[in-house]
């Protein structure tokens, strides 16, 4: 599943990635956090989509956990996670 799961989650329309860094990007804003130094835990991350999201709004500490090690796999190729 992991080698099609982002083609099929995207062309499906679903906008959960993009809303949810949305949501948290607004969060640090609202209470003055530092992007740099916000420590995000992305449990579930499959292949990356809410780290790669999550990073083009600036957070740099993200740390994603899957139980699926290709989905892992596919999620450190997005070069966000630590």
């Amino acid at each position: 599943m992991s080698v099609n799961y982002e083609n099929i989650y995207l062309r499906l329309g679903y906008p959960d990635p993009v809303k949810v860094a949305e949501k948290c990007a607004k969060y640090a804003q609202q209470r003055g956090l530092n992007k740099d130094k916000v420590r995000i835990l992305d449990i579930g991350c499959g292949t990356g989509l809410i780290g790669k999201y999550l990073a083009q709004k600036g957070f740099k500490h993200i740390v994603g956990l899957d139980v699926s090690t290709m989905m892992l796999a596919k999620a450190r190729t997005k070069g966000v996670y630590e």
